[in-house]
């Protein structure tokens, strides 16, 4: 995948995949939602839909159409992406609370100043980055370092998602923790 976006942003062709990915998710959302379900998605998104001035309008129109609450779709920018473009990122997530849609940073936790950005950007949610938890794993004395980097997310108003849960160990030291959501393979099979 990394290779796969690496061509697609070199050859400004991932905006576009961006947009056919979330009408395809919209769809298939909208779908199951109306069997009844009250499922929600995360969509991640590449800076060139950040930085796209045209993506939000185009975005309400096809939420729309698939008639579908805005608060369905999450969108998820990279901790990266959002550092290297903070004011279109900032533009971005208030365009998108505009439309009642809500946001989320990934891979966090990687920058020399991570908690800086959240002063910046307005996000809902923030997912750790898999390499805090993997180390966690390997050294159960992590555990604090990660607990005060959630209660300082929480305390700034963000929910906070925990990926790479591969243990009941791990599962255990993040429930005490306070973590909001956790993914990983101890949970379910992706």
């Amino acid at each position: 995948p990394n290779e796969f976006l690496r061509t697609a942003m070199e050859n400004g062709v991932a905006g576009k995949i961006d947009r056919w990915v979330i009408l395809q998710s919209i769809k298939m959302l909208s779908n199951h939602r109306s069997k009844g379900h009250n499922t929600r998605l995360t969509i991640n998104v590449t800076s060139n839909s950040v930085a796209d001035s045209e993506f939000i309008q185009w975005l309400g129109v096809a939420i729309k159409a698939a008639r579908l609450p805005s608060d369905a779709v999450i969108f998820q920018i990279t901790e990266r992406d959002a550092s290297n473009y903070i004011r279109q990122t900032r533009e971005f997530v208030e365009g998108l609370k505009n439309i009642h849609c809500r946001s989320s940073l990934s891979r966090f936790g990687l920058a020399a100043e991570p908690f800086e950005i959240l002063r910046h950007i307005p996000v809902d949610f923030v997912k750790l980055d898999g390499s805090h938890i993997e180390s966690l794993a390997e050294n159960p004395d992590l555990k604090d370092q990660v607990t005060d980097m959630i209660q300082q997310l929480q305390g700034g108003g963000k929910l906070t998602i925990v990926p790479m849960v591969e243990s009941a160990n791990v599962l255990s030291a993040l429930w005490q923790a306070g973590a909001n959501y956790i993914q990983g393979h101890y949970l379910q099979q992706p």
